[in-house]
């Protein structure tokens, strides 16, 4: 019996040695190992969980070893889940020594902040060729490399309330003087037609009216990089639509207390409720509670037409202090097939950051809206080729007119802005 016991601890002890050898042949990283394969487990961090079937099953690394991919949310790991809590621990992680994060969804508006300051990996030499739509393409890569990859595109465009216009016997405008036309006969019958909020419900106006020029321009590269080296001043293209803006709240069109403190996700369901005929918001939207009929369009605002203002959203990313830094790059060649990303775009009811995509998924409502994406009449939230940042530079300087600040004084903090992004301050 003892004879047995001890052939038996001798042959456990020369197995457990035989798989710790094994190890020594591989990638650092390694959590498990089993007689048949290798596993790895990478961690993801975001402000959402997404528990794709992309990446549900194990992907298999080029080495055979099976990638495990570990979701953790915002809420887990900051005090609230904020997003200035999730950016500052995202940051502490890149310069940790011993960081746990392996892979990470770097927010929209920190695409270019990340990488001016260093903190973003050049992404090249893919398995797999990448077929990126163009204002897809434009907002995650210099040309050259790619900074992160984007797992969808999401548009910002107006929803109406059909059923509100036709008492009033209005229809969905295509132009902006019939925009403001529907806005004066909805206000003279006491509706304050505009649902606003903080986060990018004048944002989105503001840029159609002011860049619009540049992006539907067939000289759109040169104008672009008159600004990108500052030769042209910012202000002389959004001045436009900042007075836009102003004249939105100087004619009662918004709340500017809405404007001042509602969220996005508060007006959503305001507009759901009954409030007000128009709504600036993504396709995201889930009108599924709505009691009328609804319409999403293009922003109906510049001289050309609609618009729709697009940006590239969920930016997926490795922390290259990461031990796991290899495999976190081989996870990111996989998700960054085209079926994959197709897959997630489905997903999370949004559009492919893919060329061609399909749309069938998606409610009928939203096909007016489609079909301007579908098109050329698009303005990106990010474009590479400008050193400096618009989307989030827009909206804070809105808020801070909605403050008392004068239209004077925005613009000159604007152009500020410009020159000391370009000069890297």
């Amino acid at each position: 019996m003892k004879k047995a016991k001890l052939l038996y601890i001798f042959l456990s002890m020369t197995l457990i040695l035989s798989l710790l050898g094994c190890t020594q042949n591989h990638k650092t990283g390694k959590v498990k190992e089993y007689a048949t394969y290798q596993e790895v487990t990478l961690s993801l961090y975001s402000t959402k969980l997404m528990n794709s079937q992309v990446w549900s099953h194990s992907i298999m690394a080029k080495d055979q070893t099976k990638m495990r991919i570990k979701e953790e949310v915002a809420a887990y790991y900051t005090l609230n889940g904020s997003s200035q809590e999730y950016r500052q621990y995202i940051l502490n992680q890149l310069k940790s020594e011993s960081p746990e994060v392996d892979l990470y969804i770097l927010q929209n508006e920190d695409v270019i902040e990340y990488q001016r300051a260093g903190l973003l990996p050049r992404i090249r030499d893919f398995t797999h060729s990448i077929s990126l739509s163009e204002y897809a393409y434009r907002q995650v890569t210099d040309g050259n490399d790619f900074f992160c990859i984007p797992l969808l595109m999401t548009g910002y465009g107006f929803y109406w309330n059909l059923d509100l216009l036709e008492q009033y016997g209005l229809s969905v405008p295509k132009q902006k003087d019939e925009f403001l036309a529907v806005c004066e006969t909805l206000k003279k019958n006491g509706i304050t037609p505009y649902v606003a909020h903080k986060d990018y419900a004048l944002v989105v106006p503001a840029l159609v009216i002011g860049l619009s020029e540049i992006y539907e321009s067939s000289d759109k590269e040169a104008l672009l990089h008159d600004l990108a080296t500052g030769k042209t001043k910012i202000s002389d293209y959004m001045k436009k639509g900042f007075e836009f803006v102003q004249l939105l709240i100087d004619k009662g069109y918004v709340d500017v207390n809405d404007a001042k403190h509602r969220n996005a996700k508060d007006a959503g369901t305001d507009f759901i409720n009954g409030k007000g005929a128009c709504l600036c918001h993504c396709l995201q939207l889930d009108m599924s509670k709505a009691s009328f009929e609804y319409q999403m369009t293009g922003i109906p605002l510049s001289e050309k037409g609609a618009m729709a203002v697009v940006g590239t959203a969920r930016h997926l990313t490795y922390n290259t202090h990461s031990p796991k830094a290899e495999y976190a790059k081989e996870f990111i060649d996989e998700v960054s097939k085209k079926e994959n990303l197709d897959t997630i775009a489905k997903e999370l009811h949004a559009i492919s950051v893919t060329q061609n995509p399909d749309y069938g998924y998606l409610e009928e409502q939203l096909d007016d809206f489609i079909s301007t994406m579908r098109g050329k009449h698009q303005i990106p939230v990010r474009d590479t080729k400008l050193p400096f940042e618009t989307w989030g530079s827009t909206r804070d300087l809105i808020q801070d007119m909605l403050r008392g600040k004068t239209l004077e004084n925005v613009m000159k903090e604007y152009d500020q802005l410009q020159y000391d992004q370009i000069k890297g301050e």
